[in-house]
């Protein structure tokens, strides 16, 4: 992913983002107010950070975790149910 692509994104997308996934996993599991508390509680311990490449690293970390959730689904979809790090 190019780095400008996230710098573009911001940071209450993301949250937003990983709210509704947390709701959708939540929803899923039974545990919705668990994971969107983490979410929550995450982005709060990290929201007073000024260093500009700190949170280019958490928005990348963000972005790569919801980017990976997608990934699984979209090969879910696609029938590819297999393990992907299981090898033949």
């Amino acid at each position: 992913m190019d780095p400008s692509v996230i710098k573009a994104v911001s940071v209450l997308k993301l949250y937003r983002d990983s709210l509704r996934l947390a709701q959708h996993l939540g929803s899923k599991s039974g545990n919705t107010d668990a994971l969107k508390n983490e979410v929550r509680r995450t982005f709060r311990a990290n929201m007073h950070e000024k260093d500009p490449e700190k949170i280019q690293t958490m928005k990348e970390a963000a972005f790569r975790g919801l980017g990976n959730y997608i990934f699984v689904e979209a090969q879910k979809m696609a029938g590819n149910e297999e393990d992907p790090s299981a090898t033949s």
